[in-house]
């Protein structure tokens, strides 16, 4: 400190020194017409135009710099510098790509699950089906049905969803038994079918719940890197968020699924089972994006309904849960 003192003490000892140190050189100004303020920020081009116009000697000369608006301007990150920037930058986006790995990781599994649910139960005709079997589909459906529960994640030929759709049209209760063994395989497709169903619609549900996440994470990472001004915070915010919610939308299902074993470069995306846009690709993932796309679309009043619920609820609580109380009464003694 003792130190500090003496550099400032010899600073001022001079009185030129003292009056370069204690003159301002900067101004914030404000011009009432636009017209001016453009002339005075191209002063280089008008340079004789701008001493007139504020009356200053040749051997001055000003230089404009455009600023910010006051109430743009994030005080509190002003002593950031470009080294601080570099590296909170670089912080944060790692986090946001071990973030959209983790999701991936998270759509991978559980797509793959949900092939091979699906997987059992193929889009057939039943006509066709019916017409090669006849009247022996009953006996093949049980057949079916102990084949493919012998041995799991067997492919069925179609004959047990056939028979079951058939019997659940003639209004035959999926409990009845069927075979020696006495099963209820009626029972076992329409859980199946079931399941499938809950797995197709909870992976389109999951990436909104994961978007919803991603980007309320993101928002307090773009802040965090500490940015000086609302409107550059506010632009890298809208992009994180958009390119993030991108990639986890659309993208990461075609990469969880994709299997360019067939391509010229593989890019190591091998362990797919889709390697075309086939119809299992619009039965699975093309179903999926589009009811993502729906869920998202209404997700936002959810959001709004949940919000408003959760602040009124907490008024409530502050208020002791006093309906007709004073809206204004509070708990709180202090702001």
């Amino acid at each position: 400190m003792r130190e500090s003192e003496d550099k400032l003490e010899n600073m001022f000892d001079e009185e030129s020194s003292y009056l370069k140190q204690t003159t301002p050189n900067s101004a914030f100004i404000v011009f009432e017409e636009e017209g001016v303020k453009q002339m005075a920020l191209d002063n280089e081009h008008h340079a004789e135009k701008s001493r007139q116009l504020f009356d200053f000697p040749d051997s001055q000369f000003l230089n404009f710099i455009e600023a910010s608006e006051p109430t743009n301007i994030i005080w509190q990150n002003r002593h950031f510098t470009d080294s601080d920037y570099l590296k909170r930058g670089l912080i944060a986006y790692s986090i946001v790509a071990l973030l959209i790995l983790a999701s991936f990781v998270g759509i991978f599994l559980v797509a793959n699950y949900q092939a091979e649910v699906s997987g059992v139960f193929p889009q057939v005709n039943c006509s066709d089906v019916k017409e090669v079997y006849g009247d022996d589909l009953q006996n093949f459906a049980v057949q079916d049905y102990d084949f493919i529960t012998s041995i799991a994640g067997t492919q069925s030929n179609g004959c047990l969803q056939c028979f079951c759709q058939d019997q659940y049209e003639a209004g035959v209760d999926s409990k009845e038994t069927y075979g020696s063994s006495a099963e209820s395989i009626c029972s076992f497709y329409w859980s199946d079918k079931l399941e499938i169903l809950a797995w197709t619609k909870s992976l389109a549900y999951s990436i909104t719940g994961i978007n919803f996440v991603l980007r309320q994470i993101c928002i307090m990472l773009v802040t965090w890197i500490g940015y000086k001004d609302e409107t550059v915070q506010i632009m890298r915010i809208t992009t994180v968020v958009f390119i993030v919610q991108f990639f986890n939308t659309a993208f990461l299902m075609l990469l969880a699924n994709a299997n360019l074993a067939d391509q010229p470069i593989s890019f190591g995306m091998t362990f797919g089972d889709i390697p075309d846009f086939n119809a299992e690709w619009f039965k699975r993932i093309g179903n999926t994006i589009v009811n993502t796309m729906i869920y998202t679309s209404y997700f936002p009043i959810i959001e709004f309904i949940g919000f408003f619920g959760m602040r009124e609820g907490f008024r409530l609580l502050d208020r002791g849960f006093c309906n007709i109380c004073n809206k204004y009464a509070t708990k709180k003694t202090a702001i």
